[in-house]
């Protein structure tokens, strides 16, 4: 059987990121919304799918650094395991089932407001560049 428990992500974060204490550890939470493009088969252009927002925790001094070096709209990329973050609601006694990622490695894409606009550049097919030899 095959044991690999392992995500990587990039997207914008929703808000900025909330450091708690938890014993004697730290714990950093946050969130960021990660939207997948994809090109239209019958029109050829390129859309955006749905949004898939993403909840993840990082621990200790680790997590301190992220959240002093990142606030909303930070584009983030993410490297972690996906853990359960299963929690009974109060008011009916429903077991909500979950998932959290617990990083283990991030870097920032880009800060809010310094990403460059879109350009769009018509995608052309790679010629074989090989020499002919013949």
């Amino acid at each position: 059987m095959i044991d690999m428990n392992q995500l990587i992500l990039t997207g914008n974060l929703v808000a900025d990121p909330e450091t708690q204490q938890a014993g004697e550890a730290t714990v950093t939470r946050a969130r960021l919304i990660h939207t997948e493009s994809f090109k239209d088969r019958e029109s050829g252009e390129w859309k955006k799918g749905d949004p898939m927002s993403v909840d993840f925790e990082i621990w200790n001094g680790y997590g301190e650094a992220f959240a002093n070096a990142t606030k909303k709209g930070t584009a983030v990329l993410i490297e972690g395991k996906l853990r359960p973050n299963n929690y009974e609601r109060k008011e009916d006694g429903v077991t909500v089932f979950g998932y959290r990622v617990r990083v283990d490695r991030w870097q920032i894409v880009a800060k809010p407001g310094t990403r460059p606009a879109a350009k769009k550049q018509a995608r052309t097919r790679r010629e074989n560049t090989a020499p002919n030899n013949g």
